[in-house]
C-alpha cells in the first residue's frame, strides 16, 4: 500500500454487529478503490472488531484501531491522527453509499480544487427498507465569503456526507467535540467557514439510515443541550475569526432547524420546554423568532407542494 493516500474513510464502531458486514460488503462494492478504511473499534462488547478482522483477511485497506468506551468524536480524531489520506471522509458504520460515492466526491474535489465536497443524501428506514425522504444540496463551486448569508443552511451539519481535505483539518486544527451527539456540528460548520473552497453535488449519493437499533440518535432527546454546546463552539470560533456578524443569519437559521428537530426528540413535553428555555437562555429572544419564521416557511413551502400536487 502506498504510504500516501488519496482517501482515507474514518469510521468509529460500538456494538455494530447488527449492521457492519452489510457497510463492510457496501464499501467493498466501491468503484473507487485506492483508500484505506480506518475503523476505531470505541469499546465495543459484541462482535463487531470480530467482523472487521475477518475482513481485513483479504482486504489490506482495512484496518482497525482500538480504544476504550471514550466516544464516537474521540474516535474519530483517533483515527485522523493515523490517516494517510489527501483528503479524508467519516462514514457511520450502519449508513450505505452509492457504488459511485467515493470517485464522485474525489474527483470533485480534485477537479475543483476544493477544500470540501458536499453530497446529498436520502433517508433509509432500517426497519422496512424503504426510502422515506432525500435532501439535495443545490449544485455549485463556491470560494470562501461567497456563501455567508446562506452557508449553513446549505447542508446538514454531519460529517457522513461530506469530503474533506487533510491539509484543512491540520491547517484550522479541526477537532471533533466530545459530545454524545451533535459532537460533528462544529467540526463541520468551522470547516466550511474556513475553506478556501467548496463543492456542492446535488445527488444523492449516502443512505443514512434512521430507526437503526441502539443507534445513539435513539436516545439523543436525553441529550439535546449538546446542540447549545456544539453551536457556542461554532460561534466562538467565528468570533475569534471577526466574521460572526457575516455569518450570524445563516447560523441562527441553520440553528433553528435544528432546535426543532432536537424537540422532535425529546420525549416529554416538560423535557421540551426544558430543552427550549436553555437555548432561549444562551441565545437570546432572537431564537425564538428565528424558530417561529422557520416554521411558517416551512408550512408555506408543504403549502405550495400540496397545490402543485393536484394542479
Amino acid at each position: 500500500m502506498n504510504q500516501f493516500l488519496p482517501v482515507s474513510i474514518i469510521t468509529p464502531v460500538f456494538n455494530g454487529e447488527l449492521y457492519l458486514r452489510d457497510f463492510l460488503l457496501n464499501i467493498s462494492k466501491q468503484t473507487f478503490k485506492d483508500f484505506e478504511l480506518i475503523f476505531v473499534d470505541d469499546g465495543s462488547t459484541d462482535k463487531s472488531a470480530e467482523i472487521v478482522t475477518s475482513f481485513m483477511v483479504h482486504d489490506a485497506r482495512i484496518k482497525l484501531l482500538e480504544q476504550k468506551h471514550f466516544g464516537a468524536a474521540r474516535a474519530r480524531n483517533y483515527g485522523i491522527t493515523k490517516a494517510k489520506g489527501k483528503y479524508l471522509l467519516f462514514l457511520d458504520s450502519d449508513d450505505l453509499f452509492e457504488e459511485t460515492f467515493i470517485e464522485r466526491m474525489y474527483n470533485t474535489a480534485i477537479s475543483d480544487g476544493s477544500e470540501i465536497v458536499v453530497c446529498g443524501y436520502s433517508k433509509l428506514d432500517f426497519n422496512t427498507k424503504k426510502l422515506i425522504a432525500k435532501s439535495l444540496p443545490r449544485s455549485g463551486i463556491y470560494l470562501q465569503n461567497e456563501l455567508t448569508s446562506t452557508l449553513f443552511q446549505r447542508t446538514n451539519p454531519a460529517s457522513w456526507n461530506k469530503l474533506f481535505s487533510k491539509s484543512l483539518i491540520e491547517r484550522e486544527n479541526l477537532k471533533f467535540q466530545d459530545l454524545k451527539t451533535c459532537n460533528d456540528l462544529s467540526f463541520v460548520f468551522i470547516g466550511l467557514s474556513k475553506a478556501s473552497q467548496i463543492s456542492f453535488i446535488n445527488q444523492s449519493l449516502v443512505l443514512y439510515r434512521v430507526n437503526v437499533p441502539k443507534s445513539i440518535s435513539s436516545e439523543r432527546g436525553l441529550y439535546s443541550e449538546n446542540l447549545i454546546k456544539a453551536v457556542s463552539c461554532v460561534m466562538k470560533s467565528l468570533q475569534d475569526a471577526n466574521v460572526f456578524f457575516k455569518y450570524k443569519g445563516s447560523l441562527l437559521s441553520s440553528l433553528s432547524s435544528s432546535i426543532i428537530y432536537e424537540l422532535g426528540n425529546c420525549p416529554t413535553i416538560a423535557r421540551k420546554l426544558e430543552f427550549l428555555f436553555n437555548c432561549i437562555n444562551q441565545f437570546g429572544p432572537v431564537i425564538l423568532f428565528s424558530i417561529l419564521k422557520t416554521v411558517v416557511l416551512r408550512g408555506i413551502r408543504k403549502v405550495k407542494l400540496f397545490l402543485q400536487s393536484i394542479t
